[in-house]
């Protein structure tokens, strides 16, 4: 292309635009009089479809005449749309609505009122509808209205939305449509995507930053739509986006209706569990008064209520467990008595944090909760369970200095014979692990004396107590030597 100049002259009102290879380089268009109109209308707003540019001598120049071949000076001038009619209106939406794009812009070029409707339907409507995305493309550089309603006031982008079209929704956004508008029904695009189940373009909506907690006129937010129509995936990106999976419904007879009564009204089977998983709440009543597990079994979904109740129990089981942890923490006797006789687990373990395998009999040994203690054992509770740690509730209770609650875990079982033990127990030096050591080994029935040269720290942490300890396990015929740091203690 040469460097020359070319002058537009808007015939109407004698205004001159000029343009130099460089511009026209910069703007990406196709140097033909098809890519110059496009320009013009970049810098006018008048649609290209509208314009017609004609030589000196009045000829008009074709779409498709390379630029080369042009006239330094055109005259532009531009149509109004033909006047309106039936016939000319279905041919254009009809083309937009099968992708015929050469009869698209064949009617756009009449000049056609891009925005003209059958049944209250244009052509950006029924194009979007299908995903025909070039066709979107001609209606918008025709200057269709992108936010143009319908009588359901539904738009080009709701239309994209419901049926998964996301190139052409990205489009719409591009030129500048508005993304929270709502149908009659109270339907925005993002509700309308979640409710036909397109999890890409839901994912791009809530990125775009489409109101994820507004409710429909039927007071279904984004997230019951996607429980009650049992889309998985498309939950799944809702509640990592934040929704709140506790909401119930705002309007109608099903009010409070959370996405869990949706789903299990519905039999959405994986959706229950997912938001189950997500611990959604399993006592969450409707404005009726009725749980998720009330409305899948009025609903003949068995399978979703089984899943409910052994969920409803295990949540139930869990908090008994905790409470019976609290008790023996605490030391709260007839607490611990009351959940013993209603079943509560004696041996289920903590699960988290430093202290996890802890049972209640730990947590009570090591408090020193004797009365606890004792409840415990009498209910069987395992003496030799171990935390992740290693640690049996003897242990614990030597290690905290709870030495009553330490005889208790010694001799409330017939098992720990300390009457054969006939070697001697030397205590002389190394800590009060190696006394836990002892102590175990006689709760758990083994030898209650060991080799008499082996050292056992007690004296110099100054236990004397967990030294008569011991000589009681060990029994009167243990020998304990009267030299060195223990000497006077026993």
């Amino acid at each position: 292309m040469s460097d020359r100049v070319l002058q537009v002259r808007l015939r109407q009102s004698g205004e001159v635009i000029k343009l130099d290879e460089r511009a026209l380089l910069e703007t990406n268009v196709s140097a033909t009089v098809r890519g110059l109109k496009k320009w013009v209308a970049s810098t006018t707003g008048c649609s290209r479809f509208r314009q017609r540019l004609l030589d000196e001598t009045g000829t008009e120049m074709h779409n498709d005449t390379a630029l080369s071949l042009v006239p330094n000076l055109l005259d532009l001038v531009v149509l109004d749309f033909c006047p309106p009619d039936v016939l000319g209106a279905q041919a254009l939406i009809s083309a937009c609505a099968k992708n015929q794009l050469e009869e698209v812009e064949r009617m756009l070029e009449r000049p056609q009122d891009p925005d003209l409707r059958i049944a209250g339907a244009g052509g950006i409507h029924l194009a979007a509808w299908n995903g025909h995305l070039t066709a979107v493309r001609l209606l918008l550089e025709a200057r269709a209205d992108k936010n143009a309603a319908t009588e359901h006031q539904t738009t080009a982008l709701h239309a994209a939305a419901q049926n998964g079209h996301l190139e052409v929704a990205q489009l719409l956004l591009e030129e500048g449509a508005e993304k929270h508008t709502t149908t009659a029904a109270g339907k925005s695009a993002l509700h309308l995507a979640v409710e036909s189940g397109h999890p890409e373009f839901v994912q791009w909506l809530l990125q775009a930053g489409a109101d994820k907690g507004t409710a429909t006129k039927s007071g279904h937010a984004a997230l019951h739509l996607a429980a009650l129509n049992g889309h998985l995936e498309v939950l799944r990106l809702l509640l990592q986006a934040g929704c709140d999976k506790n909401a119930g419904t705002v309007a109608g007879e099903a009010a409070g209706c959370t996405a869990l009564h949706l789903a299990a009204q519905h039999g959405n089977l994986e959706v229950v569990q997912a938001l189950l998983e997500a611990n959604a709440d399993k006592h969450a009543e409707t404005a009726a008064g009725q749980t998720a597990l009330h409305v899948a079994a009025q609903n003949g979904h068995l399978e979703v209520a089984r899943l409910l109740r052994e969920a409803i129990v295990n949540a139930t089981m869990a908090a008994d467990q905790a409470a019976l942890h609290m008790a023996a923490e605490a030391g709260d006797v007839e607490a611990a008595r009351s959940l013993l006789v209603a079943g509560c687990d004696k041996n289920a373990g903590t699960v988290a944090g430093e202290a996890a395998g802890c049972t209640a009999l730990h947590l009570a040994a090591q408090k020193g909760n004797l009365e606890v203690v004792r409840a415990l054992l009498k209910a069987k509770a395992d003496k030799d369970a171990e935390t992740a740690a290693g640690q049996i509730a003897l242990h614990v209770a030597v290690q905290n200095g709870h030495l009553e609650a330490a005889r208790l875990l010694l001799f409330t079982e017939e098992d720990v014979d300390v009457s054969s033990a006939s070697d001697s127990v030397v205590v002389a030096g190394g800590g009060l692990l190696e006394a836990m050591r002892l102590l175990h080994q006689a709760a758990i029935g083994q030898r209650a004396a060991l080799v008499t040269d082996r050292a056992v720290a007690a004296a110099e942490n100054g236990l004397p107590e967990v030294l008569r300890l011991l000589r009681e396990v060990a029994g009167r015929n243990a020998t304990f030597p009267t030299s060195g740091t223990a000497s006077g203690l026993l």
